[in-house]
């Protein structure tokens, strides 16, 4: 515990940011810094083994629980833009467009709430390694609630690109919208952004494969060695991948037994196998460079992502089914939620056998080589070291 106060603590700038801004994040400068003993949290030296602790908290609770309550603020007031804003005689929510955006806007906040509720249970009972669970919740309420909130913003049309405060000037209706879409893109950023997350979830699947055949794959080996080593990875592969073409029994839970989520737990199941078979088709295929290949990494978690979501969805619904009586329309969600991550899931397995991820990755690399220079030309060129103020 440091107390600004504290000599040698000196805040040399409290950084502004495009949302958040109420966040006390500074420049700081600590030199010849004591710390009292009593002010010491656990022991010393293990710090980072807390931090990282305290991240699995942050990624599992505090912001799925962010993202959500800040797309939930946004559904009503959208459901109101979009019934009362005239286009061409009509209005917006009997335009084909605008209902399909809300359609897939409902679908996301019920999937949010879903998989959300079920990784705080998880980490309510504090006898799971939710590492997954939560970076994937992390990912998946972050990203859709930026797309949600933008969603909401095309409804409100130019309005929703005006502050509160300028529409309550006038008399209209002050919704935030557009500091709500400010602030959302921190949760993509904040504790662990996607792009470092996705292969740290990827890698999970990855690297007990990796690290079974570093041996083979190392290239040290040849002749009767290597055929020896082969043989040993045959001899622990083939039973596994023969199970996995075995279903597996759900466990004999009264929430698993209905038929429309016992439906979609059995996808879960059959394609998590399928998954497995395919990483290790990609891992035979393609060997020790799956390990950088961050395209096929980012397949596998967002497959991941999507069968973890399909059983909460499905457990979410039946759960709502059961407390309103059998009433409402929870399973047209979730039935939604399904048909389009069944799609995602089969057109992430086929691209991580096959896919042209080369094609932009070396257009981008020549494009950090500078090798594209018509792309600056006709304005006045600066560098990102000319944005320097001069002192």
């Amino acid at each position: 515990i440091l107390p600004m106060e504290t000599p040698g603590v000196t805040v040399l700038q409290r950084c502004q940011f495009e949302g958040c801004r109420g966040i006390e994040n500074a420049h700081m400068r600590l030199k010849d810094v004591r710390i009292p003993a009593e002010n010491v949290i656990g022991e010393i030296g293990k710090g980072l083994k807390y931090a990282l602790t305290i991240l699995n908290v942050g990624r599992a609770i505090s912001i799925p629980a962010i993202c959500l309550g800040m797309a939930k603020q946004a559904w009503q007031p959208t459901l109101d833009r979009a019934n009362s804003r005239i286009t061409f005689g009509k209005p917006l929510s009997e335009r084909q467009t605008q209902t399909m955006r809300i359609g897939r806007m409902a679908t996301d906040l019920f999937a949010m709430e879903a998989l959300a509720s079920l990784v705080w249970r998880m980490a309510d009972q504090h006898h799971y390694d939710i590492r997954i669970e939560a970076a994937i919740a992390k990912i998946f309420c972050s990203e859709k609630a930026i797309r949600f909130l933008k969603d909401a913003q095309i409804i409100f049309g130019g309005m929703g690109y005006e502050t509160a405060e300028s529409r309550q000037a006038r008399g209209e209706p002050g919704f935030p919208i557009e500091q709500l879409v400010r602030d959302a893109e921190m949760y993509r950023i904040g504790e662990g952004a996607t792009d470092i997350l996705r292969p740290f979830v990827a890698r999970e699947a990855l690297s007990p494969h990796l690290e079974r055949a570093r041996t083979y794959l190392g290239g040290g080996l040849t002749g009767a060695a290597k055929l020896r080593e082969l043989l040993n990875l045959l001899r622990g592969y083939v039973p596994w991948y023969l199970g996995l073409w075995r279903r597996t029994t759900l466990p004999a839970r009264e929430e698993f037994r209905p038929r429309k989520a016992s439906k979609k737990l059995f996808f879960a199941e059959r394609a998590s196998r399928r998954l497995a078979r395919t990483i290790l088709y990609a891992m035979a295929r393609y060997r020790d460079a799956l390990r950088d290949d961050q395209g096929r990494q980012n397949r596998i978690e967002e497959i991941g992502e999507d069968i973890l979501t399909i059983a909460a969805t499905a457990l979410h619904a039946e759960a709502l089914h059961r407390a309103q009586g059998g009433g409402g329309h929870v399973w047209d969600l979730a039935d939604e939620f399904f048909r389009e991550a069944a799609t995602r899931i089969d057109a992430n397995i086929a691209g991580l056998i096959r896919n042209e991820d080369h094609q932009p990755a070396a257009v981008g690399q020549r494009a950090l080589r500078s090798q594209y220079p018509s792309l600056s030309g006709g304005i006045i060129q600066r560098r990102l070291d000319d944005y320097v103020l001069k002192k």
